[in-house]
């Protein structure tokens, strides 16, 4: 065997026992950006049968995948609701490493030019856990809800 060929198989061997070591200790061998995806209907109010759609990131090279956690460094969001765009930085929650659900309040503007707020949260919980959305009429009054699935690609 070449002393190159050597080399090779002692850095294969070196990275393969990171990664088994990496497994046992609950990190992440392989870091990546994870993407999930939102769809939401809205049910009721002003803007009731409105579909809008989500992208969600985030970057699991800091997780343990043990229990609960919350991400809120690192995160983005780019919502499409109404024609219009609006990104940020949603809070993330996780179980065991997998995605649950986000957190985020944020507004945009109605076709009229009138800013609205709406937020991804529980405090919209007329529906079953992790599907809450709601949103306000520009005058801050409870205008409607929305069903939101999440799933990866």
């Amino acid at each position: 065997m070449k002393k190159s060929q050597i080399k090779n198989h002692l850095f294969k061997l070196v990275i393969s026992g990171l990664c088994f070591t990496s497994v046992f200790s609950s990190t992440s061998c392989f870091a990546a950006i994870v993407k999930e995806y939102i769809d939401l209907t809205i049910e009721s109010g002003t803007y009731e049968l409105q579909p809008g759609t989500a992208v969600v990131t985030y970057d699991n090279s800091k997780i343990t995948r043990q229990g609960n956690e919350v991400i809120s460094n690192g995160t983005s969001i780019t919502f499409y609701f109404l024609g219009k765009t609006v990104t940020g930085h949603p809070t993330i929650f996780l179980k065991d490493g997998n995605f649950e659900k986000i957190s985020w309040v944020s507004s945009i503007q109605n076709n009229q030019g009138q800013s609205f707020n709406f937020g991804f949260n529980d405090g919209f919980s007329y529906f079953p856990k992790n599907t809450s959305f709601g949103y306000l009429s520009p005058y801050t009054f409870v205008d409607g809800f929305g069903i939101v699935t999440y799933h990866s690609e």
